[in-house]
């Protein structure tokens, strides 16, 4: 199946040095900007496989977290709150280009070309796909209001959850987006580790 993993749906999120300066889930020196997740996959219909399409629900399982590094979270609806008309009108159009992230370690289906960040979802409300690293404008109109879009995610409310072991979380992939910061792991048997499944 062409999908990260290997078409496996829970992924072990833990520090792997041969990903170093990398912004994946196996990275911890760069900053996983805020993102969600796959959003170089299409948007499927309700209950549809996860692995086929961005997945609509994302949960992490706490295995260790020493560090106390927090899974950040922040609503969507608080980001585009604060956007004015005009780059929420930009950010709608089929003006944008959404490759893979760091973390699809073979062959991906992406990118999406000709897509937009925010779209409407079966219930009206907005759902976006974005990822600092693969998000790109193909107009100068789109180039400017994801300009717009990353000024504003740098300084929204947001919430900083540090997951124990045995801490469960899910939230909406489409409508929240999450980020982890850069740390510093603990060795290799005792470093950051939590199990990501992405559920419909």
């Amino acid at each position: 199946m062409s999908y990260e993993n290997d078409g496996r749906l829970i992924r072990n999120v833990v520090p792997n040095p041969a990903a170093s300066g990398t912004t994946s889930s196996w990275g911890a020196d760069s900053e996983f900007f805020w993102h969600s997740d796959n959003p170089h996959q299409p948007f499927g219909p309700p209950g549809s496989d996860p692995r086929l399409y961005t997945p609509p629900y994302l949960t992490f399982f706490a295995i260790r977290n020493e560090e106390r590094i927090p899974t950040e979270i922040a609503a969507l609806d608080d980001v585009v709150v604060r956007l004015d008309e005009e780059t929420r009108s930009a950010l709608s159009a089929p003006e944008f280009e959404v490759g893979a992230p760091d973390s699809n370690d073979g062959e991906t289906i992406g990118p999406l070309v000709k897509t937009p960040v925010l779209e409407p979802g079966p219930d009206g409300r907005r759902r976006a796909r974005y990822d600092r690293g693969t998000t790109a404008g193909l107009t100068p109109a789109a180039q400017q209001a994801l300009e717009r879009w990353r000024e504003v995610l740098l300084d929204i409310p947001s919430a900083d959850l540090v997951l124990q072991p045995g801490d469960f979380m899910i939230f909406d992939n489409l409508r929240v987006l999450h980020r982890r910061k850069a740390f510093t792991p603990r060795p290799n048997a005792t470093a950051r580790w939590l199990r990501r499944c992405y559920a419909a």
